[in-house]
């Protein structure tokens, strides 16, 4: 029976290896959630075996306890994040933390986290535990080398599938995602990502498996002891019964490419060079011809002759086009560094970038960005120094058992699977630079795979395996992991219900109505999102927007309607109290009452200035601020003029098209038009 339900296991773990990159990487929140739920599953599966059967460990997670101490580190600091703190203790940790959680009206006197969003720390907290439970996972279940020949496989029959799939897509002009339209990177390969970037850094990531795959081939053959075997062996393993491997590649290699994503070219073009050098020095002599043949027949067919034919030149001419003038990330990066140095040690919590960051970007960037495009910068404003520390060291870590294993390693597949290992991890490291593929749970599951197949292979196959862990300890951990599924459930499915919710609206807004029972039913679904999940900021900030309808149903003013949706804008404040958004709405909120009081002037100086160039914010603050303008005075009045300067600098088109100076009241356009200075609104 043990044996059984191990293979059942691991093939579980290879069908849901091949599952998570289709619903659209699995970065929605239905998405992750599965993940998680059937992560924890798999786990469970796992210690019941277990505790049933009292079998030893694999070696392999005697050689990585390291790595899961850091693991281990990292979890733990990400719960310190969230634990509630006293308001002295939490000013000496982090004083801007202090002063936003602070902010009037909210009160001073209660203990507050060390994140601004504690749902969406919880959130981020789940997936890393998620990630840290796929290596566990894998250093368990990848305990033979048969097993490791069949994980080789999947994963580059998983890339090949992506990349057939992203090009024919592309190449029909169908431009279909995960069984719904395209509604981004229409022209380009996208597999089942919605992103051309995460799906070219996925098949990259996966190409070097494949590489691997086909090198450790080179060595399972007949001893050449003449030049007539030589030859035999290699046409034997050209066109062999493992050519289904070259066909992958070649198929992963075309994917990357009609991407058009220039540093997923650039590392995948990176990462074939630095295997050939490894391999041809680390590889036994008789192997090299062999080697050269390979990297020069990918470089030359895979690259340079298919892959003209489905845009190369496209790649390169965007390469050429590539300038900072061109590119915002730069400014990102700027504003990101100012927004770390106020979190330097603690961050602002894991999940808050997108928050966080209107509050520092500057008039010189458009759009808006709810990622650092540099996972290093991300990271380090989310998890400070601290958390950059522990991830780091366990980067560090399995990079370094990569190049023992490479070295040390006498069997072809161990040695050809640490080669894959080393050149992901540095492609991968390389690629954060400029992007965010670390935040994309499919990316983030492979690369957390491919970590820990580095200790697998440092692993000598004479190591002892480790002693099974204590019976109570599988006990308690069984009922905990359901706790963890309930809990993945609970935050997936509030995130996702609020989601939709807010599109419901934005859908009724443009039209103008909305029929009462499609109200109802989206009101009492939202009501279920708020039970599920009392944290989510979002959850409540949608429910008030669903009890503002109310309003279109009703005979005249309704004043309890504002009343509680009010108190609801205030219990989200409290929950995220650095989101500008809610200030804006509790404001709107207030003008409907009547009411301009302190609330409401707080509220005004909070949008302004946790948002002072984002655009969206700054146009719905002037025309709010406009409607109110008879009645503004001091403080307020020079938000206004802020507020309309600003407005010129970021869309002025708009301005002139939607705002005449017509509908600026009399002064107010010549004031700030003649650069009229004014008290700091602060």
């Amino acid at each position: 029976m043990s044996r059984p339900i191990s293979n059942w296991s691991f093939h579980c773990f290879l069908a849901l290896l091949v599952w998570i990159p289709l619903p659209r990487a699995s970065n929605r929140p239905e998405a992750w959630g599965l993940l998680e739920m059937l992560t924890f599953l798999l786990l469970q599966v796992w210690l019941w075996h277990q505790l049933r059967h009292r079998q030893p460990l694999p070696a392999a997670i005697r050689t990585a306890k390291p790595a899961l101490w850091l693991w281990g580190a990292w979890l733990v600091w990400g719960l310190i994040q969230l634990i509630p703190l006293p308001p002295e203790l939490l000013s000496r940790l982090s004083p801007k933390t202090a002063e936003l959680q602070y902010l009037p009206p909210l009160a001073a006197e209660r203990w507050a986290s060390l994140s601004l969003s504690p749902h969406d720390t919880f959130v981020q907290w789940l997936k890393g535990l998620c990630y840290a439970t796929w290596f566990f996972l894998t250093l368990a279940l990848v305990n033979s080398r048969r097993r490791l020949r069949l994980l080789a496989g999947v994963i580059a029959a998983s890339a090949a599938l992506q990349a057939v799939y992203g090009t024919a897509m592309t190449l029909t002009g169908l431009e279909l995602g995960f069984l719904i339209p395209k509604f981004a990177y229409v022209g380009t390969a996208t597999g089942t990502f919605v992103n051309r970037n995460h799906f070219a850094n996925y098949l990259a990531l996966a190409a070097m498996v494949t590489v691997a795959a086909i090198l450790a081939q080179l060595e399972d053959r007949q001893r050449p002891v003449s030049s007539r075997i030589r030859w035999r062996n290699l046409l034997n393993w050209l066109t062999g019964n493992k050519i289904w491997l070259r066909l992958a590649l070649l198929v992963t290699a075309i994917g990357i490419v009609a991407s058009r994503s220039r540093m997923g070219n650039g590392i995948f073009f990176l990462g074939l060079h630095l295997a050939g050098i490894l391999a041809f020095i680390r590889w036994p002599r008789p192997t090299r011809p062999a080697i050269l043949i390979l990297i020069a027949s990918m470089i030359i067919l895979d690259v340079f002759i298919i892959g003209s034919l489905v845009g190369l030149e496209r790649v390169a001419q965007r390469m050429e086009q590539t300038s900072p003038a061109s590119e915002g990330r730069d400014e990102i990066a700027r504003d990101t560094l100012h927004y770390w140095r106020d979190f330097l040690w603690t961050g602002s919590g894991l999940g808050t970038y997108a928050v966080m960051l209107p509050a520092y970007k500057q008039g010189d960037v458009k759009g808006f960005y709810d990622h650092a495009h540099n996972d290093y910068l991300e990271l380090a404003a989310e998890a400070g120094l601290t958390g950059m520390a522990i991830l780091g060291s366990l980067v560090i870590l399995s990079l370094w058992q990569g190049w023992i294993a490479l070295r040390r390693s006498r069997h072809p597949w161990k040695r050809a699977m640490a080669l894959a290992s080393l050149t992901a991890i540095l492609m991968m490291l390389l690629h954060a630079t400029v992007d965010f593929s670390l935040q994309i749970p499919a990316n983030a599951v492979l690369f957390t795979l491919l970590l820990a197949l580095a200790w697998i292979c440092a692993t000598p196959a004479s190591a002892e395996p480790a002693s099974p862990l204590p019976r109570p300890l599988w006990a308690l951990l069984l009922p905990g992991l359901t706790t963890l599924q309930v809990l993945a459930f609970r935050l997936s499915a509030s995130d996702y219900i609020s989601n939709e919710s807010h599109a419901r609206t934005q859908s009724w807004q443009a039209a103008g109505t909305v029929p009462r029972s499609t109200w109802q039913r989206t009101y009492r679904l939202q009501q279920k999102a708020v039970a599920l999940a009392p944290g989510n900021a979002w959850a409540w900030v949608n429910l008030a927007r669903l009890n503002h309808w109310r309003h279109a149903f009703t005979n005249g003013p309704n004043p309890k309607i504002d009343r509680v949706s009010l108190q609801w804008l205030l219990r989200a404040a409290a929950a995220q109290p650095a989101d500008a958004r809610i200030w804006l709405a509790i404001a709107t909120i207030r003008i409907a009452q009547g009411r301009m009081d302190a609330l409401f002037r707080h509220s005004v100086h909070h949008a302004f200035q946790l948002a002072p160039w984002e655009s969206k914010i700054q146009w719905s603050l002037l025309r709010l601020l406009l409607a109110v303008h008879p009645h503004l005075q001091g403080p307020e009045r020079n938000l206004l003029y802020e507020t309309l300067r600003h407005n010129r600098q970021l869309q002025p088109e708009r301005i002139h098209r939607h705002l005449p100076d017509s509908d600026i009241p009399a002064g107010l356009c010549a004031e700030t038009t003649a650069g009229a200075t004014h008290p700091d609104v602060s």
